[in-house]
């Protein structure tokens, strides 16, 4: 009897943890449409579906359904969108050949409104063909790490900026009536953790301040994007000299 009581708890073991098994798995695996952004451009109409947040204290997701006309596929990107629900923007749709091989790609920019502060605005950017295809895409900031150098020097009447990126150099000349306090303006020149990006002209920049002091905005740099071998990497940066009026 001893032995049929163990065969029969084993049995029902099993039978319990199959059931567990397959109760995970479907709470894992159905999908949730109660969260849509859609949009809709010629021959093409959008519809992305956020699954459930991978947090419980926000709103930070790692899955989603992606319909692309009568398309549909599973997509495990990161969007970090909010702490509340009053904070979350609305992620950014684009439709655009910015590879200029003659066929439209669709860009996603997500808005990260978990991990900001002051001087700090975050972006996730994902990229992919009319059939779906995932395109990566080089990050800015570690790029400006890797090939920005820069520094600042005063003369009687002017602050020059000297910046180096890779074998391009620029200097910039700013009134020193722009600066509050010369006295505690050192020579470093920074950039914030502040990336949005952007649409001109079919091609794709990524948009970063540089400062001085601990956050005074003297200008940008845009870092221009090209497909090579179906990646997005940095090929050019453009620099943007704010004027006197609009240094704040």
């Amino acid at each position: 009897m001893k032995n049929k009581e163990r065969v029969s708890k084993k049995y029902l073991l099993s039978a319990i943890l199959v059931v567990v098994l397959i109760g995970s798995m479907f709470y894992r695996t159905v999908p949730r449409w109660d969260i849509c952004y859609s949009a809709d451009f010629p021959g093409m109409h959008v519809e992305l579906y956020p699954q459930k947040s991978a947090s419980r204290e926000s709103y930070h997701y790692r899955d989603f359904i992606l319909q692309l006309n009568d398309i549909s596929m599973r997509k495990n990107w990161e969007w970090r969108a909010g702490i509340d629900e009053d904070d979350i923007c609305a992620p950014s749709i684009y439709y655009a050949d910015i590879n200029d091989d003659r066929e439209k790609e669709l860009i996603f920019v997500f808005w990260n409104r978990i991990d900001r502060g002051t001087g700090v605005l975050l972006n996730h950017i994902y990229i992919v063909d009319s059939a779906g295809k995932d395109h990566q895409t080089e990050n800015p900031v570690q790029y400006l790490q890797e090939h920005l150098q820069s520094s600042l020097h005063r003369t009687e009447t002017e602050i020059v900026v000297d910046i180096s990126i890779d074998e391009n150099a620029y200097q910039l000349f700013y009134n020193s009536e722009c600066f509050p306090d010369l006295e505690t303006l050192d020579s470093h020149v920074g950039y914030l953790d502040w990336t949005e990006y952007h649409i001109d002209n079919q091609t794709l920049y990524a948009k970063i301040p540089f400062i001085v002091y601990q956050g005074m905005v003297i200008g940008y740099y845009h870092l221009q994007y090209t497909e090579i071998d179906g990646t997005y990497v940095i090929t050019n940066v453009f620099i943007e000299q704010l004027s006197e009026e609009e240094i704040d």
